[in-house]
């Protein structure tokens, strides 16, 4: 069988794809191949192997703390690239009070709140949107546009996940925790 481990110097993957390589080329049977070359992605090289390890992306967000807030951007991206974010209020009022999450979104962004506790808030930058399944609210406005499979992927009962998806190679968006 041949492998391909395609890693990236910018890219957090590429610390453990030498140690994923090395592995899997002590394993009997297996033709290691290990690179950095993205591009072999939409190369008919691709065909060659059997299988592909990567980590997603070939680009590294910064995160910049403000207060409560978190700065993401990304730059050199694909367009079309999705990046999942988790958002929780909080967890010990889910797990031990019942606490639930409600979301609301709006042109730009959305918000995932706990009554009487708090909320997170994504808020769209320059270069971006929210998937369709990120817009909806509940099962029912999600089933209503076809999307209540991918609604129910990203609903969870702590925790809410916000799907951002670029628009162009560059792209920012901002959390903020709101208490």
């Amino acid at each position: 069988m041949k492998i391909l481990v395609l890693s990236g110097p910018n890219h957090n993957f590429a610390a453990s794809a030498a140690v994923i390589h090395e592995f899997l080329s002590a394993q009997p049977g297996l033709t290691v191949t290990l690179s950095e070359d993205k591009n072999v992605l939409a190369s008919p090289d691709l065909n060659q192997f059997d299988v592909c390890v990567f980590g997603t992306g070939f680009t590294r967000s910064v995160a910049q703390p403000d207060g409560k807030t978190l700065r993401v951007a990304y730059s050199g991206v694909t367009p079309g690239h999705v990046v999942d974010n988790e958002l929780c209020v909080d967890l010990w009022a889910g797990a031990h009070e019942g606490g639930l999450l409600t979301r609301a979104a709006d042109a730009d962004g959305v918000t995932v709140a706990m009554a009487g506790v708090g909320a997170s808030r994504l808020s769209l930058g320059a270069g971006c949107e929210l998937t369709a399944a990120s817009r909806a609210e509940t099962v029912a406005q999600a089933a209503a546009q076809g999307l209540a499979t991918e609604f129910l992927t990203l609903h969870r009962v702590l925790t809410e996940a916000v799907q951002v998806r670029a628009t162009a190679p560059d792209f920012s968006y901002a959390v903020e925790l709101r208490v």
